[in-house]
């Protein structure tokens, strides 16, 4: 549950943060919501609009290149959030 919702803000915060809290502030304290349901919704809903495109096919391929860099860097930021907390523990421990 804890992990579910650390990726999910991760997610909010590499992406489009102000459309995703809007369409996932009901699921995120629900305790009957389960970590991969809501890192799908909490994905899709920071990857915000992607911009028309004249095909279905060219909006599929913006569709996958936004959710790809979305991923790279949501990577970042668990990453450094990782690398702040292990020092936090040298430090104290």
């Amino acid at each position: 549950w804890i992990a579910g919702r650390i990726s999910a803000l991760a997610y909010l915060l590499a992406g489009d943060m102000a459309s995703g809290v809007a369409k996932i502030k009901k699921q995120f304290f629900n305790l009957n919501v389960g970590g991969m349901e809501l890192i799908e919704a909490t994905g899709v809903a920071a990857i915000g609009p992607v911009l028309d495109c004249d095909t279905e096919q060219k909006q599929k391929v913006a569709e996958n290149l936004c959710a790809l860099k979305l991923t790279e860097r949501t990577g970042v930021i668990l990453f450094a959030f990782v690398a702040v907390m292990s020092l936090i523990g040298w430090t104290f421990f």
